[in-house]
């Protein structure tokens, strides 16, 4: 395999608050394997610089990562695909919203019958609009993340989508503002989030089914990839490239967080005083436990995302952390109990690129 084309993603894309800032802080991961018997003894430190590796630079080929770890070709080829069996780690495609058109994100927050929250959870997870979905505890029985492209749909998918499941009590909408943080591996903390405006970029048929396939199998080497498709792999490797630079598609590397000593998932509903959400959510995003998080409209000023070693560090963290950073009102937690669906993979889920917005054209 000459060039790795590892692609991946956990809880959501992001609309990026600074483009250019990339890389957040990281915890002391030697110290969490030292002190935390969850994780696999199978890692060690080879291992976490290897999957940091991959998530600053994935398309790096075998010995191009031997040098820099530094260890053998084929020593890499063999840690890399036991952490792929082991499914310590994950690759896949994350194409961005906003790049095929889809301007609105909302995230809805959903209240259904006593006990009728996972059947419920079943129905919306198959609409093609949801990109992600779970359930809580808490005042909310379902958190689904949604993608429009503009607000007419929205509201169509309210109405006649949502509408028609049976034993939803409420829906509340908050609609994104501004994604401060996208974080996929805990062990790098890369911002992967994506920018509110595309580039211009002109994407035609070739590109769309490079994008697509790149959903379908992000492992698929530039040979493999380039016969199926019927071009030349310079002009593949050129196109591809040509969608990394513009914010079409990002890479990753999706590592579970309760393999490395979290797994306790928590939303956290944050409330913030006007003149002091900007201010809040950038200090909310340096906290490492929190993975994502995003500015919106509605109810609560931010939603976010975080990760915990059990319930204990979670308090901790909101009355210690989260809790005493100025210009925060409230922070309210809600444990996930189940992760019903994740995928980025927009053209994989059924949504088509949206003829003649701003900056895209479909050829």
């Amino acid at each position: 395999m000459s060039t790795i084309l590892l692609f991946c993603c956990t809880l959501c894309y992001g609309i990026c608050h600074d483009p250019c800032s990339r890389i957040a802080g990281s915890l002391n991961w030697r110290e969490v394997i030292m002190v935390n018997s969850r994780l696999s003894p199978n890692i060690d430190d080879l291992d976490i610089t290897l999957i940091r590796e991959l998530d600053i630079g994935p398309r790096q080929s075998y010995q191009q990562l031997a040098d820099k770890l530094p260890t053998s070709r084929n020593t890499v080829r063999r840690r890399l695909q036991r952490l792929l069996d082991e499914k310590i780690i994950t690759f896949v495609a994350i194409t961005s919203p906003p790049a095929l058109g889809y301007r609105i994100h909302a995230t809805m927050a959903i209240t259904t019958q006593p006990g009728d929250a996972d059947a419920v959870a079943r129905k919306l997870s198959s609409l093609p609009n949801v990109s992600y979905l779970l359930t809580t505890t808490g005042r909310y029985d379902i958190i689904a993340a949604t993608v429009f492209h503009d607000l007419e749909s929205m509201l169509d998918f309210l109405d006649s989508e949502l509408g028609s499941v049976p034993n939803v009590l409420s829906t509340e909408v908050m609609i994104g503002v501004n994604w401060m943080k996208f974080c996929l591996n805990p062990l790098t903390a890369t911002n992967h989030a994506f920018p509110a405006v595309p580039q211009p970029h002109s994407l035609d048929a070739l590109d769309t089914a490079i994008i697509r396939e790149l959903e379908s199998d992000p492992a698929q080497t530039n040979l493999d990839l380039a016969s199926k498709l019927g071009i030349s792999r310079p002009t593949l490797r050129k196109r591809i490239q040509a969608l990394l630079d513009d914010d079409i598609i990002h890479i990753g590397t999706l590592v579970d967080p309760s393999i490395i000593g979290f797994p306790v998932l928590a939303v956290l509903l944050i409330k913030a005083r006007p003149g002091d959400i900007k201010t809040a959510a950038a200090k909310l995003t340096a906290l490492t436990e929190i993975s994502n998080l995003i500015i919106t409209a509605g109810s609560h000023d931010m939603i976010a995302y975080a990760n915990f070693r059990d319930s204990r560090h979670m308090s901790k963290f909101i009355n210690d952390q989260a809790g005493p950073i100025a210009g925060v009102i409230r922070v309210e937690s809600m444990i996930v109990l189940h992760i019903k669906k994740i995928s980025f993979s927009l053209l994989n889920l059924g949504l088509q690129p949206v003829d003649g917005h701003n900056s895209i054209a479909i050829k």
